[in-house]
């Protein structure tokens, strides 16, 4: 599969789908005259009878082809488009806020009174995570209890 650049001028031959997405976009494609060419062949003979007569099969040796004039095709073809540094950064921040989603599950367990192994450091993550999530959103990091 061809991959063209997001200006459709070029194709690449590597791309990140991590940083950016495939997509169907169109492209004119020339398709050249094709010139009238008459069919051409001969005879063979498959069988011959007692009486003279013969059984024979058409073989094509040039194929014939009508007249095409030149013409302009719309052509399907796959399409790299980088993500935004916007969407880029979206990305990063469900990222973390699906992680921050896992460790809250983790510190919920210990308040119901069960032992989570690694809970230290899990709440080290969170508050680090949390701070990391408030920075890319523009915010500024603050100070945690505990952190």
């Amino acid at each position: 599969m061809e991959v063209y650049n997001q200006n459709k001028t070029e194709i690449l031959t590597e791309y990140d789908l991590t940083k950016g997405y495939l997509t169907t976009d169109y492209i004119d494609k020339i398709i050249p005259e094709v010139q009238a060419v008459q069919e051409q062949g001969h005879y063979v003979t498959i069988a011959e009878y007692p009486n003279g007569g013969k059984d024979v099969e058409w073989v094509v040796d040039v194929a014939g082809a009508e007249y095409q004039p030149e013409r302009i095709e719309k052509v399907p073809i796959t399409v790299y488009v980088p993500f935004t540094e916007e969407q880029l950064k979206q990305q990063q921040i469900n990222t973390k806020i699906n992680r921050l989603t896992e460790l809250t599950k983790d510190l919920a367990q210990v308040e119901a009174g069960l032992v989570v192994d690694g809970i230290e450091e899990r709440k080290q993550e969170f508050r680090t995570l949390l701070n990391e999530v408030r920075v890319l959103q523009g915010k500024q990091p603050r100070k945690i209890n505990g952190g």
